[in-house]
């Protein structure tokens, strides 16, 4: 049986001895691609996160300049009432699950 890092699939998010990592989910069809390209001896091509498999839509922004490495990303809000939206792509946790769905009043 194939073995993939289940660690990139999944993400993590942890701190331990005054470190803190945070390591977003993956596309285990982009980092089966990218072992296969190791294995061949070739480069891999670079990985960003992503949240498709929890049904997520949002956009994910690749930050360029002194912020690369980072992403900027964009859930979706829905203007219900001239008082009330409706966040139906809220936030995300650090490995790609939805943390809430949640109705909120503007302020």
């Amino acid at each position: 049986m194939p073995v993939i890092p289940m660690i990139l699939v999944n993400g993590s998010n942890g701190i331990g001895t005054g470190w803190s990592s945070t390591i977003q989910s993956h596309d285990p069809r982009e980092i089966i691609a990218n072992i296969r390209r190791l294995i061949d001896k070739e480069e891999p091509e670079e990985m960003h996160p992503s949240f498709s498999a929890s049904g997520w839509t949002g956009e994910i922004i690749p930050e360029t300049g002194r912020k690369e490495g980072s992403y900027t990303i964009k859930g979706k809000i829905l203007n219900v009432l001239a008082t009330l939206l409706f966040l139906s792509q809220s936030c995300l946790s650090a490995n790609g699950h939805r943390i809430t769905r949640r109705q909120s009043s503007r302020r």
